[in-house]
């Protein structure tokens, strides 16, 4: 590796502002890494999802199982970028050719359990690294920057989360009410659950993907550079070859100096001096580089007026004992945190004692439960105010030429079934998706899709007004009564 090539200043860094970094390389990369990354990656997962149609779950696990292969194409375009900081989109392409396949196999089993993954991908892509010398390359680069490559992962595993979220709220504006569509992460594994919010939650999880991944990449890639800094060293190697470099100028312009000292008519004695003094100023000018005035800062807490430790005492001064007051503050510490022990347990002791002696405190009893409302939705939901046969009732406002009567009466009819066997508990502000969630967390499967098939017609019929094909209402009302009998009975309208 040519590191004087390399375009990032290389210096001692904290694992923080090597994460830092490596958001300003993925930055100033720009659509080269993202575009680079983003199409195969998309174009991967949306052949998956279509080969796997209707098991948006198995989908998803396969999309993001695979994601490792696609961060081997970013720290492609990554290694590249750091020596050519011109690298276009084009030319970033063409090279995905040659991204090395050496450890595709590991990265996609066990290491796919590895917390620092993105940490420790150039180990194996741009070192070759593999099997026993891999581990023990690993664990070199771990021992100072670990903890943050873990957190790296944390941090956009929840941006992910932030991301699918911002599009859930988005969906869920822009939905019309009782829609039912969400974004949530327990729909996958819901069988009764429609199709479209399931693959719309894979999309989005896809499109934070797109944004943050080569991000998470990059800054693996600059933490790596950084910890190998550190222990190769290769700020100091670079300053000394900036340096070498001077003094091989420096000596080409001495040995100018002598011969033309030997080719002027002067003494020798009168030659030798202007050389000497150039390589007195050439060593001067070394030795007044950055890198022989370098500084060390450090921080740390100290009490006003308290004298540096690592100075030498004072002649005559009195012996420190400030180590008896420090010994003093944690024994001290150490009987507080005891004291609370013992508290702790002389309570525990009298509450079981008094337990054993008066028994727990009788329960006060539970308030009734509320009564169901006779107004749903703005729809009248009593028993008594519904058709004795409704099936019948609704039918005939089929015949009639009325769909939207006979929805409102099996939805009406559904409502209050749902209310009277206890599977519905509507609070204020709940919608019809809400009612739909209630229905599947006590109710069966089939009753589930049932009803969320008549809010689906019912809704398109109300706010769209779609009325459903004549079959598709005819069975809407076959199944009221398969799962609604025997319906509430009342007096006909």
């Amino acid at each position: 590796m040519r590191i004087e090539a390399l375009s990032l200043a290389l210096r001692p860094r904290t694992p923080w502002e090597a994460i830092d970094l490596g958001v300003a390389l993925a930055r100033r990369t720009g659509a080269a890494l993202f575009l680079c990354f983003a199409l195969p990656y998309a174009g991967f997962a949306l052949a998956v999802n279509l080969l796997l149609w209707g098991q948006p779950a198995v989908a998803a696990l396969v999309v993001w199982w695979s994601k490792p292969a696609f961060d081997r194409l970013a720290l492609h375009v990554l290694a590249q970028a750091v020596f050519d900081p011109g690298l276009g989109w084009r030319r970033a392409f063409a090279s995905l050719r040659q991204v090395p396949r050496t450890g595709l196999v590991a990265a996609l089993t066990v290491g796919r359990f590895d917390f620092a993954r993105s940490f420790h991908l150039p180990v194996a892509q741009l070192e070759g690294q593999r099997g026993a010398a891999a581990r023990q390359r690993r664990a070199l680069l771990d021992r100072r920057a670990r903890g943050a490559a873990v957190w790296l992962g944390v941090v956009i595993a929840h941006f992910v989360v932030v991301l699918v979220l911002g599009a859930d709220g988005l969906l869920r504006l822009l939905s019309p009410q009782g829609g039912g569509l969400s974004l949530r992460l327990t729909d996958l594994f819901d069988a009764s659950g429609a199709l479209t919010p399931l693959y719309l939650f894979n999309a989005a999880v896809i499109l934070a993907d797109c944004v943050l991944e080569p991000l998470y990449v990059a800054a693996g890639f600059t933490l790596y550079l950084s910890r190998r800094t550190d222990l190769e060293g290769w700020d100091l190697e670079i300053a000394f070859r900036r340096m070498a470099a001077r003094r091989a100028a420096a000596a080409l312009g001495i040995a100018a100096a002598l011969v033309l000292a030997g080719v002027l008519p002067e003494p020798a004695q009168a030659a030798a001096s202007p050389a000497a003094s150039a390589e007195r100023k050439a060593i001067d000018a070394i030795l007044a580089s950055p890198e022989f005035r370098e500084r060390e800062a450090g921080r740390e807490w100290r009490r006003k007026g308290e004298p540096d430790a690592r100075d030498p005492p004072a002649p005559g001064a009195p012996v420190d004992l400030s180590f008896l007051q420090k010994l003093a503050r944690v024994l001290a510490e150490l009987a507080r945190i005891f004291a609370w022990f013992a508290a702790i347990a002389i309570a525990g002791w009298l509450l079981y004692h008094a337990w054993r002696r008066f028994g727990w405190p009788a329960r006060t009893p539970r308030a009734a439960p509320a009564a169901p409302p006779d107004v749903l939705f703005g729809l009248d939901v009593r028993a008594d105010a519904l058709p004795a046969d409704l099936a019948a009732a609704a039918r005939a406002r089929l015949a009639a030429g009325e769909p939207r009567a006979a929805l409102s009466l099996l939805y009406r009819g559904a409502l209050a079934g749902l209310l009277r066997d206890g599977h519905l508990a509507v609070r204020a502000g709940d919608t019809e998706g809400d009612c739909i969630r209630q229905v599947a967390a006590s109710a069966g499967a089939p009753l589930t899709t049932y009803f969320a098939r008549l809010v689906a017609a019912w809704g398109r019929l109300a706010y769209a007004g779609a009325p459903p094909p004549a079959t598709e209402a005819h069975a809407l009302i076959d199944d009221w009564e398969r799962h609604f009998a025997p319906p509430p009975r009342g007096a006909a309208r």
